[in-house]
């Protein structure tokens, strides 16, 4: 952890208050006006925004108040390197908790909690692009609910196929060149998952990407490996047990 920045900063807490109302609004503390106002998020989403919070005021030995209170005096300097005092610890923050071995998802949610309470409290952390939390493969955009349902709702020819298309590409993030080489035993060994955790190795990268399918992709997963079982007017149904080795691809 970092050393405080105030000399005994929480064994004269109180005095400390005293000294900083500028941090209290509506005789709330930093910490209540923020949680306050994460209020429209769910309910897990607040316990962890909280928790991983708390963590960073453990490391670097402040209370919420004292935080914020140094943060104002800072962006007032005008030395660069003081303004961005806490954008340096973040980045120091979000090292120290990947030596613990979180999943970049988790580094991505704890990033995502301090830099709220900086947000809310209207002095936003100044990160930069390069900066965010990333997994171990590049990555792609995926797609929105929205432009999901556009889809789905448009009537297309082969509905199974393409919705278990656009699902599993949703779900998962991976590129088609990965997709088309997982197996359908991913599906038929798991019946009852609601969650199947998926590690491949990129074929552009050749970098261990960690992801998932859920519930919506492995029921539209379901329905299309039943959907090439039975065949189309253009395709021959493909045999059972060829399917059922769990060996053929998603393709």
């Amino acid at each position: 952890m970092l050393d405080p920045l105030y000399k005994g900063a929480f064994g004269a807490y109180e005095q400390f208050l005293n000294n900083n109302r500028a941090v209290v609004s509506n005789n709330r503390t930093a910490m209540e006006y923020w949680l306050d106002e994460l209020a429209t998020k769910e309910k897990g989403t607040r316990v962890n925004y909280q928790r991983y919070f708390k963590d960073f005021l453990k490391f670097v030995n402040m209370a919420a108040d004292e935080v914020l209170a140094q943060r104002i005096r800072d962006t007032a300097s005008q030395d660069r390197k003081i303004q961005r005092r806490f954008e340096s610890f973040l980045l120091k923050f979000i090292a120290f908790e990947k030596e613990k071995g979180y999943a970049p998802l988790t580094l991505q949610t704890i990033w995502a909690s301090v830099r709220s309470f900086f947000e809310i409290h209207y002095y936003p952390l100044m990160m930069r692009k390069k900066d965010y939390p990333k997994g171990d493969s590049n990555g792609v955009r995926r797609a929105t609910k929205e432009a999901i349902l556009k889809v789905i709702e448009s009537k297309p020819r082969n509905k199974a196929t393409l919705t278990a298309l656009i699902m599993a590409f949703k779900d998962s993030g991976l590129r088609v060149s990965d997709m088309r080489r997982l197996k359908c035993n991913i599906i038929l060994e798991n019946p009852n998952a609601d969650i199947i955790p998926i590690a491949i190795l990129t074929e552009k990268t050749n970098l261990l990407a960690k992801t998932f399918f859920g519930m919506e992709a492995i029921i539209a997963l379901k329905a299309y490996i039943e959907h090439r079982k039975k065949g189309t007017r253009g395709i021959e149904p493909e045999k059972r047990a060829r399917i059922e080795t769990h060996q053929e691809t998603l393709r």
